[in-house]
């Protein structure tokens, strides 16, 4: 007789069933257990999904106080649909800017309505205003779909192609943008300065204070020490997955630098600043998120680097390609209609078009084509003459 489902939403993101890592073996760093610990903090929790001991489905979460990072808080990421909330649940990992459910490849849609299920039933009773999943991967998001409301794209991640190294990867884009691109390359040596992956606490101890200010120019407030905690945390708990991608000048002092977290075949940068008191006209900020990471995926034979969501311009000009991101709204009553939705990534996928106009390779035509599928308006019913309607059957 095949053991019931058993779903539970669990507070906190330490002690995690060492069975999660097997969900999570494909998936990126932030969705593992020694990430998750890392992040830890008021408000985290865990859904699950078991049959027997055998865990099938698992997403992390938090309670939002409404005061979150702007692109962490449903009621500005999904404000253009009338969302509000103030104290809702998050699922996905927390500080990952990205969220993914982890599924046994054996789930069926009974395991996904389970851990949808439980959600609703914690959040009715935490007095939650709304249940959000946001940054969605195109795979977590088909999943999750039919028991949410209609996707709403929200972003677009752009990640490079390594494969075959750094001279294959400068190779593949046309010829104009590797003249301006060795160009920058050759700027930063001529200037004496060099580039690492570094991975101690000292070298996060210079780079924090230089990060703070990066988020501080984009309106989020950091205090250096607070944030040097919170990174020291995921430089201790994940080891050699995660680097710091360094550019120095002539003295040994930081100039630049981002955070970069490893996984098996790929490199995902995170923030990234530039000392504007001692940076030139060298290109460092391009060397510390860019050139810096893609001759460390060349070196360890990963393919792809992923560059996050935002200057996708700069991201594509070096040859990055955008991936989806999506918004779910988990709850029992949906906040948007699909029309709403579908209206919404049109409107974000035509804000692309200048881009893509430009540098045709910046989304797959198939996608492209899939996308605008999606977001195609529904032809109107046809008008029936007043006293010739169809009958309702």
């Amino acid at each position: 007789m095949t053991a019931p489902l058993q779903a539970e939403v669990v507070g906190g993101l330490t002690a995690l069933d060492p069975d999660w890592d097997r969900l999570a073996h494909a998936s990126a760093c932030t969705s593992g257990r020694a990430y998750l610990g890392a992040v830890d903090g008021p408000g985290t929790f865990r859904v699950q999904v078991r049959r027997g001991d055998r865990l099938l489905a698992a997403m992390p979460g938090w309670r939002s106080d409404g005061h979150g990072h702007s692109w962490l808080e449903p009621a500005q990421v999904l404000a253009p649909l009338g969302v509000t909330a103030q104290r809702p649940l998050i699922v996905g990992a927390p500080w990952a800017f990205g969220g993914e459910l982890l599924l046994d490849p054996e789930a069926g849609e009974d395991v996904v309505a389970a851990l949808v299920a439980a959600l609703r039933e914690h959040a009715a009773d935490t007095d939650a205003d709304g249940i959000y999943a946001l940054h969605l991967d195109d795979r977590s998001m088909q999943r999750l779909a039919a028991c949410a409301s209609a996707p709403v794209l929200l972003e677009f991640d752009a990640a490079i192609d390594v494969r075959g190294g750094f001279d294959a990867w400068l190779g593949r884009l046309p010829r104009h943008r590797r003249g301006s691109l060795r160009s920058e390359l050759r700027a930063l040596s001529a200037a004496g300065m060099t580039t690492a992956f570094e991975s101690s606490a000292s070298a996060l101890a210079e780079l924090a204070p230089i990060l703070a200010a990066a988020e501080a120019r984009h309106g989020h407030a950091f205090e250096p020490q607070a944030l040097y905690r919170a990174l020291e945390r995921q430089r201790q708990a994940l080891g050699d997955a995660f680097a710091i991608s360094t550019v120095r000048d002539r003295e040994g002092v930081l100039v630049a630098g981002a955070i970069a977290l490893l996984d098996r075949d790929a490199i995902s940068m995170r923030v990234c600043g530039v000392d504007r008191s001692r940076a030139g006209r060298h290109f460092e900020y391009f060397h510390a998120c860019y050139y810096t990471p893609l001759r460390a995926c060349s070196d360890s034979g990963r393919t792809r680097l992923h560059l996050g969501m935002t200057a996708l311009e700069a991201k594509a000009l070096r040859g990055a390609e955008l991936e989806p991101r999506w918004g779910l709204d988990l709850g029992a009553q949906p906040r948007w209609r699909p029309v709403q939705a579908r209206r919404h990534g049109a409107a974000r996928l035509a804000e692309l078009e200048p881009l893509r106009r430009r540098i045709a390779t910046v989304l797959a035509p198939q996608r492209h084509a899939a996308l605008a599928t999606a977001f195609a308006e529904a032809p109107a019913p046809p008008v029936v003459p007043a006293g010739n309607a169809a009958h309702p059957c």
